[in-house]
């Protein structure tokens, strides 16, 4: 911008003075009065942004009076585009070149704004022209100084870390927010005094070429395209058409004030959505606080949603599958996007729709829709839950409870209200675990309900119950018509997403295992689960609930063992001997990390055995199957550790789920309460087994009681022996030993 008034403005019209041999120019040019009294100085202009230059920007406008009145032209009430250049060529032969280069782009813009007939400025307009100017320098000036306040740049070698990194971005939000009513205000009024400036005269059928117009721009001032990449700049033009409608790259007359309109809304919209995350909450609690931030987001939404074109055919292509990839290339560098190419593909053709590589307006409004959605359920959740607060802080069952009507439902429809509540009180009802704020979730007798773990359950649910219809069938026997998904369909969305997958280092060295490891986890172990050999959504949401439990813990006790036991492993993957491992792990769960509040039932085990064995052969036998190479002499690192604390977050699921007595040990009833959820397994486990067949229970209690596999004349003598099931019963170290069996 500042070479464009520069060049452009200043410069080349700066005739005061220059003239050295007026005979030979008389003939075209009338300059017996072309003198200004004043002297422009080209370098002020560059300092546009960071000076008040008033006095520079009323010498530019009388230099253009000037020149409109002393130099002959075809038409005396424009000027012509190739009469100034003849002008400049004549007048200042060393910067000709330079400066007429910069006339084209600048007509051209000059000619959009100002509704001028193409390649002419009205001599009528040259106040306008330095109005545009006066705008920039005074009302711009004012913004470049705030962006100074807020922005805080990254050090101009790189050296910086990613520690340093956050926290300058941290700070960067933190001031956006003290500034942002300044900011906006200051936008506001510079659009509004250019719209006033540009509203001077009602628009034509005058158009810009962008993609053009910013590369005559490039050469004229010389930009390589690493200061000023045209591909890059054109990639985000989609915008365009996205908030005004019609050719993403044409700019027409009538298009530019309702641009200007909707720029200061867009701004604020994004960089609110940029430093979200330090802005600042209504004084109260936490439940009060959650509810606020919610309450923005859907009015964020809300602001963004409105920007986006209303399009009379709503199935018109606003973005194509290249472009955006390139768009995802620029905003995040350091992500391999080509090897997400084929999942975000699936993504758009099974969760959002239409053609996998075309993106309609449609599809934004969908997109919009999803985070509205999301943004609505949060706000439900906390409203709801806050409302309840004396139930849902509670450790009993959830009973008697029903619809409030709330003064902050009235933005809802009763059909949502009626959508959300029933997704509330499901997981109200039949949800036991929830994760606190600090990524932890309390597996033991009595309940613990975090508003922040039932609001990330109730989202998450939310969404898994998108990808089930995307991608899973409806069994309708004992699944009350819901989707559900098998092996089959759950190892093609692993294979469909895969490359996003291994660009966030989840993709398994072992897919088989992982697949079966995540059927059983969601279908056996979790408090909905019910052992028919689906993954269901809630089976599922449980299990993904718990994971994230474990590597919060995980992390933990990794922190914890570098003190205790020497690291073998590498920077990246520290490891640890398994016997210093086996040795130290309940006391650092227990003892350095205080984690009984969140495993109390499990602590009560350790505090009765410590000090024994019984604590060794115990995580011995959860590793089994826990660990990736259940080899002694292989050192257990962060993935072993992860997947021993789910193990043990499964055993503890069953003895909540179980336990009827609370004596952390399952016998009678309790036992075949556990054998209705595994019965598919076992039955599995041999060709002769078959679920509902009283052999096949046999089987079950065969193994709880022995801690192994029958033999088929073993079996069939227990089964027949009624003595022999009398007073089966199972603690956690057999309940441990069992499982390692399957």
């Amino acid at each position: 911008m500042t070479k464009i008034l520069t060049f452009a403005l200043i410069i080349a019209l700066s005739g005061c003075g220059l003239i050295k041999d007026e005979k030979e120019v008389t003939e075209f040019y009338d300059i017996g009065g072309l003198e200004t009294g004043c002297k422009l100085d080209g370098d002020r202009f560059h300092k546009i942004l960071e000076q008040n230059i008033e006095g520079d920007i009323t010498c530019l406008e009388s230099s253009l009076q000037q020149f409109a009145d002393y130099v002959r032209r075809e038409n005396p009430n424009y000027i012509k585009r190739t009469e100034l250049e003849k002008f400049i060529n004549r007048f200042f032969p060393d910067t000709a070149a330079d400066i007429n280069k910069i006339l084209k782009p600048a007509f051209k813009l000059m000619s959009l704004l100002l509704k001028d007939p193409s390649e002419n400025i009205a001599v009528a307009n040259i106040p306008l022209v330095a109005n545009i100017i006066r705008v920039i320098n005074q009302q711009g000036r004012e913004l470049s100084d705030l962006l100074k306040v807020v922005i805080e740049k990254a050090p101009a070698d790189g050296n910086e870390t990613e520690e340093e990194r956050k926290e300058r971005l941290k700070r960067n939000s933190k001031r956006y927010w003290e500034n942002k009513s300044q900011l906006v205000r200051t936008t506001n009024s510079m659009i509004g005094r250019l719209v006033d400036i540009i509203s001077t005269y009602p628009s034509n059928n005058d158009s810009l070429d962008v993609p053009a117009f910013l590369l005559e721009l490039q050469v004229a001032l010389d930009l390589s395209d690493d200061d000023f990449d045209v591909q890059t700049i054109k990639s985000f033009l989609f915008a365009k058409k996205l908030l005004l409608g019609g050719d993403a790259y044409i700019l027409k007359s009538k298009e530019v004030n309702p641009l200007l309109n909707k720029l200061t809304g867009l701004v604020e919209v994004a960089m609110d959505a940029m430093f979200i995350s330090e802005r600042p909450t209504e004084p109260g609690d936490e439940i009060s606080t959650d509810i606020d931030k919610s309450r923005f987001l859907m009015s964020l939404v809300k602001r963004a949603r409105q920007m986006i074109f209303v399009a009379p055919d709503q199935n018109e292509v606003v973005l194509d599958f290249d472009n955006l990839l390139n768009v995802l290339k620029i905003v995040m560098d350091d992500v391999s996007w080509d090897r997400t190419t084929a999942s975000l593909i699936n993504f758009k053709k099974k969760i959002i729709g239409g053609d996998p590589k075309k993106y309609t307006y449609n599809d934004f409004n969908t997109i919009t829709n999803i985070i509205r959605e999301a943004s609505e359920i949060s706000f439900f959740n906390n409203v709801t839950y806050r409302h309840f607060a004396h139930v849902m802080t509670s450790d009993a069952p959830i009973e008697g409870i029903s619809l409030p009507n709330l003064p902050e439902y009235t933005q809802f429809s009763e059909a949502r209200r009626t959508e959300m509540w029933g997704n509330f009180l499901f997981i109200a009802k039949n949800y036991h675990f929830f994760l606190d704020r600090d990524g932890y979730q309390t597996i033991g007798f009595k309940i613990k309900r975090h508003s922040y773990g039932f609001n990330i359950l109730s989202l998450m649910r939310w969404g898994v119950k998108k990808l089930f219809v995307a991608y899973g069938r409806v069994i309708t026997a004992g699944t009350n018509n819901e989707f559900v998904l098998d092996l089959e369909d759950t190892r093609k969305i692993a294979e469909e997403y895969k490359g996003i997958l291994e660009e966030l280092e989840l993709w398994p060295d072992d897919l088989e295992r992982l697949l079966s490891e995540l059927r059983l986890g969601s279908d056996l172990f979790r408090m909905n689960s019910n052992g028919d050999n689906y993954i269901q959504i809630d089976e599922i949401n449980e299990y993904i609930s718990t994971l994230m439990a474990s590597g919060k813990i995980k992390g933990n006790v990794l922190d914890k063992l570098k003190d205790i036991c020497t690291d073998v492993g590498t920077a990246d993957n520290p490891a640890y001997d398994l016997v210093c491992f086996n040795e130290h792990f309940f006391n650092i769960l227990f003892v350095k990390l205080q984690t009984q509040k969140y495993l109390p039932n499990l602590h009560t085990f350790y505090l009765k055995h410590n000090g024994t064995d019984m604590l060794e052969k115990f995580i011995t036998a959860v590793q089994v199957k826990a660990r990736i190479i259940n080899n002694p002499d292989i050192p257990v690192d962060g993935t072993d550790i992860s997947r021993m604390l789910t193990s043990l977050s499964n055993i503890e699921t069953l003895f909540k789920r179980f336990d009827a007595n609370f004596n952390h040990e399952l016998k009678g009833s309790e036992i075949d309460g556990v054998y209705g959820v595994v019965e598919s397994v076992i039955a599995a486990a041999d060709d002769n087994l078959k679920p509902g067949a009283k052999l096949t229970k046999s089987a079950f209690l065969y193994v709880v009681k022995k801690e192994k596999l029958p033999s088929g004349v073993g079996l069939i003598l227990f089964h027949i022996n009624p003595l022999a099931k009398i007073g089966i019963k199972g603690d956690r170290l057999k309940i441990a030993r069992v499982l390692g069996l399957f």
